[in-house]
């Protein structure tokens, strides 16, 4: 069965940190994944290059057999982030129409 997210020897270093060294995990579809380990074991560093968010040192990564953060594939996928925040600038008005701008065709919103 080919696996719908991969990692393949995928390291990571900031600097002379080396958050991930040469992991490699492949998750198949039906498969239910929990990444455990302490802090600072590189759980959010491997789940951030999975998605795109982080370019790996090292090894390749992929989504749905395509390169992760390609937009076809992040329509597929829902994430929750760590940290999230919008800039406190922002009408309500302009924070719905950056959220409806990540669906196609998008029903219009009544203001």
């Amino acid at each position: 069965m080919p696996s719908i997210a991969s990692l393949n020897n995928v390291s990571k270093n900031f600097g002379k940190l080396t958050a991930l060294k040469d992991l490699s995990l492949a998750i198949n579809e039906g498969q239910a994944v929990a990444l455990l380990g302490a802090n600072g074991a590189g759980k959010s560093t491997a789940l951030s290059i999975l998605l795109g968010l982080k370019q790996a040192t090292s090894g390749t990564a992929e989504l749905f057999g395509k390169k992760p953060g390609d937009p076809i594939v992040m329509r597929n996928i829902g994430v929750t982030p760590q940290t999230v925040g919008f800039p406190v600038q922002l009408t309500t008005k302009e924070l719905l129409e950056f959220a409806i701008s990540h669906f196609p065709n998008p029903k219009k919103i009544d203001y």
